[in-house]
């Protein structure tokens, strides 16, 4: 079920200027319905989170919440695994 992804590619480092969370990583992907953006929060220790969301919702305020409507959601998964 999560043995397959799609291929992904790195954007950007940037600092955040939080002391909390010093640096995001920007990541992309495409399935074959829509573009998605992955953000790696890189935490103090050593600690990530992994968001991702729709790039057609970057600007929306739910855009984490939001969950599209497609058949593709264990490859995503193994993609933001990745």
């Amino acid at each position: 079920m999560f043995n397959t992804h799609f291929p992904f590619s790195f954007v950007q480092k940037r600092p955040t200027g939080d002391q909390y969370i010093p640096f995001e990583h920007i990541y992309q992907f495409r399935t074959s319905y829509r573009r998605y953006i992955v953000v790696v929060e890189e935490y103090l220790y050593d600690i990530f989170i992994v968001k991702f969301y729709p790039a057609d919702r970057k600007s929306d305020n739910r855009r984490y919440q939001l969950i599209p409507n497609e058949f593709d959601f264990a490859p995503i998964i193994r993609t933001c695994i990745n």
